[in-house]
């Protein structure tokens, strides 16, 4: 198989198998298929083939059938899924089985919170006096320029209450009220 395995053509699917650390009887049969493609060339009036390389592997795979040593091959292959990948694959299943359903978990989880999220952005779009459905639209920065036009409107009606003679009033309380504590007299005097 070593005289087999130095000269190969450069097929990439030849390459790939006689690069495996183990090549079984099924590799074998698989270079052979692929030589008669890339080898046809060398096929006598007979139907033979007169390359060295073909006739090295369909030796490798002659020696394999005799006394169905192949069969043995097959059946340890047999064995080795039947031990350790099934078990493997079924592990593999349930551990995939577990995250699909801790996805799930999430997914609604993160439903939930998007939901109470929208009803949060409806009630501030409320208390903003803005249409929730309008800004969810994907028009928001034309909406807080709208918005932002009217502040100056509102900042308005909070200095004109700032200057009314009752709020003035209630402050020049509070001061007098502030210094009257600060000045030591205070009621915890006047209450003994």
């Amino acid at each position: 198989m070593n005289e087999s395995l130095a000269d190969m053509p450069d097929v990439p699917e030849i390459t790939s198998l006689i690069g495996r650390s183990y090549i079984t009887y099924w590799h074998c049969l698989r270079i052979v298929e692929l030589l008669r493609v890339s080898e046809a060339s060398t096929r006598n009036i007979f139907g033979r083939y007169s390359s060295q390389r073909m006739a090295n592997w369909q030796e490798v795979v002659r020696e394999y059938e005799v006394g169905d040593v192949y069969l043995g091959e097959a059946a340890h292959m047999i064995v080795q899924a039947v031990t350790y990948d099934v078990p493997a694959l079924k592990k593999q299943v349930q551990m995939s089985r577990a995250h699909l359903t801790e996805l799930d978990r999430k997914e609604a989880a993160l439903k939930r919170a998007a939901a109470e999220y929208r009803e949060k952005f409806k009630a501030s779009c409320k208390d903003m006096g803005a249409d929730a459905d309008a800004m969810a639209g994907g028009d928001m920065p034309a909406l807080l320029r709208e918005l932002a036009a009217e502040l100056p409107a509102v900042w308005q009606e909070v200095s004109a209450k700032c200057a009314a003679p009752a709020l003035r009033d209630a402050c020049a309380f509070y001061k007098a009220f502030v210094r009257f504590l600060q000045q030591g007299d205070g009621l915890s005097a006047s209450v003994e």
